[in-house]
């Protein structure tokens, strides 16, 4: 829907695109044309003006919302409507905004500002608005603007996480010299992030690129899905160096490769899309060749000596120069996911405890 134009300069962050010759043949190419061509929609009990096509989608939405709020009233608070026409720029640009076309709806900025607004990044309500309001306004054809995609200046671009970014030295090499993906670091310790925030800064501006790639939050990846859905479409995740958590079998369930935690990770990593893995440590390894094989991935490539023929692709970590230095050798594979949920073939520990409980009263009532 654009002609072609030269890549985007350093420095200068596009956005998502948009033809604005289609905009404004479609609805109008000033305040008044525009104006001329609203229809009013509901949004529970709510007016709200906007174009035709939208109008008619928000009437289609609407009862599907009053449904969700009939269930759930807490809903309620978070569909304050917060305007749909609007003749303005998009806040701090020059271009205008969707509002400008009445083709978009802000829901409750007080509970969920608008980020250029909130000092808090990413602010968490845009990650986290419940699904019932989400699917409801993406089943009549509404684009969703809090999911990851949309936080980067390129949304279009393909979308990488590293799981336990710890000080960033990872993140901040390869997201700075991959400018072409969006990069999401996350650590569940805090006081780590803020040395990650300052590598980041350091490695962009050395090499004198904005920082509109790369994003890093704190959260607990063990409860990864109450950040990331389906809609976030990951095309790759880097575990580095992770917890191997090998003091004693129960506490492997904390690993971020037990297979708890890589079923997970299947619910928003594309079919195909690639796990990275690397450590030093020898029990772990040894257990995450079976996990990845019995959590739906196929285990494409593995080395217990990444040094000794090292990949280009290896970007060595803080870590990994010193284990290397202590005469430790690093160990990596590469897992790709398998498409279905029947490739899963792990069982929880409890329920193949219980199950056996279950088969040996069964064969006991049988002796009696």
């Amino acid at each position: 829907l654009e002609p072609e134009r030269p890549a985007t300069p350093s420095g200068v962050a596009p956005g998502r695109r948009r033809s604005y010759a289609l905009l404004a043949a479609l609805y109008g190419a000033d305040a008044g044309e525009v104006g001329r061509g609203l229809h009013t929609a509901l949004l529970l009990g709510q007016p709200v003006r906007m174009a035709k096509a939208a109008a008619l989608a928000l009437r289609k939405v609407e009862p599907l919302l009053a449904e969700a709020v009939r269930e759930e009233p807490g809903l309620r608070g978070l569909l304050k409507s917060d305007g749909g026409f609007l003749w303005r720029r998009v806040a701090g640009e020059q271009r205008l905004s969707p509002h400008a076309y009445g083709v978009a709806l802000d829901l409750s900025a007080r509970r969920a500002p608008y980020w250029r607004w909130s000092r808090l990044r990413p602010h968490p309500m845009q990650q986290s608005y419940p699904p019932a309001i989400v699917t409801a306004f993406e089943s009549q054809g509404f684009i969703w603007g809090g999911k990851w995609h949309a936080q980067y200046a390129r949304p279009e671009q393909p979308f990488v996480l590293e799981l336990g970014c710890g000080k960033g030295g990872f993140i901040s090499q390869l997201a700075c010299a991959h400018p072409e993906n969006n990069y999401l670091g996350i650590d569940i310790t805090d006081k780590v992030l803020i040395l990650a925030k300052r590598k980041i800064e350091a490695a962009y501006q050395a090499a004198g690129h904005p920082i509109d790639n790369v994003k890093i939050m704190s959260t607990d990846i063990e409860r990864i899905k109450g950040v990331l859905t389906a809609q976030d479409t990951v095309s790759r995740i880097y575990i580095n160096f992770c917890n191997p958590w090998s003091k004693n079998a129960s506490s492997n369930k904390h690993r971020l490769t037990y297979p708890r935690q890589l079923i997970q990770y299947r619910e928003f990593l594309k079919d195909g899309g690639e796990i990275y893995f690397k450590t030093d440590d020898d029990d772990l390894f040894r257990d995450s060749l079976e996990y990845f094989p019995a959590s739906g991935y196929d285990i494409e490539w593995m080395t217990f000596d990444l040094h000794e023929n090292e990949p280009e692709w290896n970007i060595r970590t803080e870590h990994e120069g010193m284990f290397t230095e202590m005469g430790i050798k690093i160990k990596a594979l590469i897992a790709r996911k398998l498409p279905g949920d029947e490739t899963v073939t792990w069982i929880e520990p409890k329920v193949l405890k219980k199950r056996k409980a279950a088969e040996e009263a069964a064969a006991a009532a049988k002796e009696e």
